[in-house]
């Protein structure tokens, strides 16, 4: 059985992402998902990163919103079950494992 695929929205919920509609479920830290990278489905989990004096987590996106931003690097990430770290970004292909 296949597994329903969904697309990265932004979300209602500032700074977080949906699926498929802005006023869908959101992505949560800690949840398993997969995302589609070239013609491959990936499995991991999603994080939050927080900011710090080190600055953001290496290639995850900064999410800004000019009404009422969120501190630079505060963003929603994905790390892959063999350790690599990509940011979810709008437009992403994910499915819930």
């Amino acid at each position: 059985m296949e597994r329903q695929t969904y697309m990265l929205v932004p979300s209602t919920t500032r700074g977080r992402y949906a699926l498929d509609r802005a006023d869908g479920a959101d992505v949560s830290s800690n949840q398993y998902i997969a995302i589609k990278i070239g013609s491959r489905w990936v499995p991991g989990t999603v994080e939050f990163a927080r900011p710090n004096s080190k600055g953001p987590v290496p290639g995850t996106c900064v999410t800004e919103s000019v009404s009422n931003p969120l501190p630079v690097g505060a963003c929603y990430y994905f790390i892959s079950n063999d350790g690599d770290i990509v940011g979810l970004c709008v437009g992403m292909r994910v499915r819930i494992l």
